[in-house]
């Protein structure tokens, strides 16, 4: 470190870049449009209280050997079920942080095509009833966002 500064040398700072203030990117939540080859298509958008809930899902016209699965999020929630004019209840953990998608998936057509599946979702203080319908080449799905 120089002591001294002479007419022949001198001691300057270099000047720090200035810091460029950035609006932070707010990402939006991605939300698949096509599932094992098959395109899916939102039918509706729905808010629940709590981020657990509950489904109750039947056959919605005539018992016609529809054979389908509901995933959630991607993971099957109900595999390979043969619909039935009964309720099949289960129970769901939705992530709060991003939207859910729920939608079905036609493993047959069944006797009078397409599936269509009654879907009554709860979250302990409201219910809604949704009707989806799925081929081999698409899905119906619901986007379910967790109220905060």
């Amino acid at each position: 470190i120089a002591k001294f500064a002479t007419p022949f040398f001198t001691i300057t700072k270099k000047p720090r870049p200035e810091k460029i203030a950035t609006e932070p990117v707010i990402e939006k939540p991605v939300v698949r449009d096509t599932f094992d080859g098959r395109k899916l298509t939102y039918i509706n958008e729905m808010s629940v209280a709590s981020n657990r809930i509950s489904i109750n899902i039947w056959d919605h016209s005539r018992k016609d050997g529809d054979i389908v699965s509901i995933y959630l999020n991607g993971e099957a929630v109900i595999s390979k079920y043969s619909l039935e004019y009964y309720k099949k209840k289960v129970e769901l953990t939705l992530d709060p942080s991003k939207p859910n998608d729920l939608f079905l998936y036609a493993h047959n057509l069944g006797k009078y095509p397409p599936n269509t599946v009654s879907i009554e979702i709860t979250d302990g203080k409201t219910s809604e009833n949704i009707v989806l319908n799925s081929d081999l080449k698409s899905c119906e799905a619901v986007l379910i966002n967790v109220k905060e």
